[in-house]
């Protein structure tokens, strides 16, 4: 496993963990592990929920940039956002917006395609994905259109806001 302990002011600890059967482990067994459990403290909450809990700068900063969404809130709230959620990520709907994937990842080829027309040529790759990415979610999540995906089209002033953050 690669992990990282990284050891702060005041005496705490902080662990890094890059391994992916770790992490699996950690946000997927763990946590179902702890939401199921009947145990619970004086607070009822789960007792050990504390153990890989993000860290607090994270959440403050996520509270910072998204407000008191999933990506800020921790225990009982974040769970009852999570189940909220949980239709629109089934595979069922997953299954309805695969069409949408596809049209987005055609235009890309597309794009790519044209630009290497004439022979081998240096592309920005990362700022195409990041483009298609945005795009996929414009269209799945909330049925609009970002960028048409070409070459001259000016950036959305959401993509270019959204680009910022990362």
């Amino acid at each position: 496993m690669t992990e990282l302990l990284v050891y702060l002011a005041l005496s705490r600890n902080v662990s890094f963990i890059q391994d992916p059967k770790a992490l699996q482990h950690i946000f997927l067994k763990v946590r179902l592990l702890q939401y199921a459990t009947v145990l619970r403290n004086d607070s009822g909450a789960p007792q050990d929920q504390h153990i890989f809990e993000e860290m607090t700068s994270f959440i403050a900063n996520n509270k910072l940039v998204f407000g008191d969404g999933l990506a800020s809130i921790l225990g009982e709230h974040h769970k009852r956002q999570r189940k909220m959620l949980n239709p629109a990520f089934s595979t069922a709907h997953m299954k309805l917006m695969t069409s949408q994937f596809l049209d987005v990842t055609y235009k890309l080829r597309d794009v790519l395609s044209r630009k290497t027309a004439t022979g081998p040529q240096e592309v920005e790759f990362m700022e195409w994905l990041t483009r298609t990415a945005l795009e996929i979610v414009a269209q799945s999540a909330f049925g609009t259109t970002w960028d048409p995906m070409t070459e001259e089209h000016e950036e959305h002033r959401f993509t270019s806001s959204a680009k910022l953050l990362g």
